[in-house]
């Protein structure tokens, strides 16, 4: 099946942009392990928080948010450091996306039973 086949359909996804928010960060986090619950659940009320993470690594917490510009960012960065449990944040800015999210390869592989 090829890629723009109904498989391909699956991809078709509206976009941050499209909705008037055209940066996209990756807020990384530190957190007090005995508020992760309460932190994750903070963080899933914040409408600008699209995905959420939890990482093996010295940071706990890879947060990617979606902004409408510079300003607004930084209000959606305070307003994540200023959630009960976490410690410590640092914000990088996506400059651009390289590669989109794709999952056609997988589904093709799936259904040819690899």
């Amino acid at each position: 099946m090829e890629q723009g086949g109904a498989l391909g359909s699956f991809e078709r996804r509206i976009t941050p942009n499209a909705l008037g928010h055209p940066l996209t960060a990756f807020v990384t986090a530190q957190v007090n392990q005995h508020r992760l619950a309460e932190v994750s659940e903070a963080l899933a009320g914040i409408a600008e928080v699209v995905e959420v993470f939890g990482l093996s690594d010295e940071t706990d917490l890879l947060v990617r948010v979606v902004a409408a510009d510079a300003d607004d960012l930084y209000r959606i960065a305070g307003q994540i450091l200023a959630i009960p449990g976490i410690e410590r944040t640092t914000t990088a800015l996506a400059m651009r996306e390289l590669v989109p999210p794709c999952l056609t390869p997988l589904l093709l592989r799936r259904a040819e039973g690899r």
